[in-house]
């Protein structure tokens, strides 16, 4: 007895695979955005060393949550058809808005954390590399920018996205003629078959 196996289909057959590509793009500066958030919002110092190796872990996987996001809402904006794409660059632009506000937040107990600075060297001392709040401030500086960058691209992506539905062509739609649409089989005439005349 032979078992029929169905395949089980990510996206609608014939539809582009544009949103779930622009979900992964986005995804990658999210990354980074939440790395920093992360390192800022979970990074505890273990005796003289930046970060445990437990807590680096959790830094990485909380990290990854939100590029997981955006390919899952890849996936689903398959399932949106021509308009799926809008789905991971909306998520994009709020994820910009939202991102350096995180990372603000997130300063004053990461200071609090390394009072003496990511160098464990007490401020205004010979050999000091990070005084108190180099490196919180740094990161809130680099998840600025990397949100503007993103920021702006996702307009330019938007833009590109409008054109390409306004360019692409619509299916022609017959208008009706007023003719009746024939029914039955079609009327045929036999045709006698021609005897060539005799000499």
């Amino acid at each position: 007895m032979q078992l029929g196996l169905h395949r089980i289909r990510l996206r609608p057959e014939g539809t582009s695979r544009a949103p779930f590509f622009v979900g992964a793009l986005f995804g990658v500066p999210v990354f980074f955005m939440s790395l920093l958030i992360s390192s800022l919002a979970l990074d505890i110092p273990h005796g003289k060393a930046p970060t445990a190796a437990g807590t680096e872990a959790k830094i990485w996987l909380a990290a990854l949550i939100g590029p997981a996001i955006f390919v899952c809402l890849g996936v689903l904006a398959l399932w949106l058809g021509r308009f799926g794409v809008f789905l991971p660059i909306g998520a994009a632009i709020v994820a910009c808005l939202l991102a350096p506000g995180r990372a603000d937040a997130y300063i004053a107990r990461h200071e609090a954390r390394f009072p003496d600075g990511m160098d464990f060297v007490k401020d205004n001392t010979t050999g000091n590399a990070s005084s108190r709040g180099d490196w919180e401030h740094a990161a809130k500086d680099a998840v600025v920018s990397m949100s503007h960058w993103t920021l702006v691209l996702a307009i330019l992506a938007v833009v590109v996205a409008l054109f390409v539905l306004w360019r692409r062509p619509q299916p022609l739609e017959l208008e009706p003629t007023g003719i009746a649409p024939i029914v039955g089989a079609p009327e045929t005439v036999p045709i006698e078959p021609q005897v060539p005349p005799q000499l």
